[in-house]
């Protein structure tokens, strides 16, 4: 179960030691670089504090720390769905937690009131899980926990406009595409407290278009390595440096 931090979690010195000791997270920080065009790494390994603070800088920061992480982790940490869903059942006792994010069938994130997110944590480590993850997170995102953001988000969007795309986009909540702008923006608010259902909207995705090719838009490779291991012999490109968006083009039909 992974959660990733978000902003007030920044300190210089994070990820300093990781990415002198994995290459796959040093892989990382240097895609960073390239992608924003500025020392990003540098600005993590040794600050300054205040720039690191700010808002432009810790939120790819943050980011970038998070994929590394999870680059040098990703093999071996799993527990099946049924058991995850199993243990948030268990721990509700303690408090509001429910699965958040089914990103494979084996990796799922829960999110929650901490003691109960706490003790479904113990209570997967009990039912077969190899680890369980707990990062500090500014909100119980995709959980029912959000439903007091709903107003505001369901006013912002309604501001918001939204044309129609050419091409289908989809839905982590429907897990198909959406049916035009008004559908959007109802899928977007229902996102804000519904689970983020990946492993099921890349297997309609394969099923739809069998010979995709699947690309990771920016640095790391966190999502094509999912979708790999969701459907085995996907096609995955990243493109998240200058050198890979060179490659992309190249290997896209003239």
């Amino acid at each position: 179960m992974l959660l990733f931090p978000g902003q007030g979690s920044q300190k210089p010195g994070m990820g300093k030691e990781l990415a002198a000791a994995f290459p796959a997270a040093g892989t990382i920080f240097a895609q960073a670089d390239a992608t924003l065009g500025f020392p990003l790494s540098e600005l993590c390994f040794e600050g300054p504090e205040d720039e690191l603070m700010a808002t432009r800088n810790a939120q790819p920061a943050l980011l970038t720390h998070g994929a590394a992480v999870w680059a040098t982790v990703a093999a071996g940490l799993g527990l099946s769905e049924a058991n995850v869903e199993t243990a948030c059942e268990r721990a509700r006792e303690a408090g509001d937690v429910v699965p958040a994010n089914y990103n494979t069938p084996e990796q799922l994130v829960i999110s929650g009131e901490v003691a109960a997110v706490e003790r479904a944590m113990a209570i997967s480590k009990e039912l077969g899980a190899k680890r369980a993850i707990r990062l500090n997170v500014s909100g119980a995102f995709h959980s029912p926990l959000m439903e007091e953001a709903a107003a505001g988000l369901e006013v912002a969007l309604g501001a918001a406009p939204i044309a129609a795309t050419d091409f289908p986009v989809y839905s982590n909540v429907s897990t198909y595409p959406s049916a035009g702008s008004a559908d959007a923006k109802k899928l977007l608010l229902r996102q804000l407290t519904s689970p983020v259902r990946w492993t099921e909207l890349v297997q309609h995705m394969a099923a739809s278009v069998p010979d995709a090719l699947f690309v990771e838009m920016g640095p790391g490779a966190v999502l094509s390595t999912l979708v790999k291991r969701i459907v085995p012999g996907a096609r995955t490109m990243t493109c998240g440096t200058p050198a890979e968006v060179d490659q992309l083009i190249g290997a896209l039909p003239s």
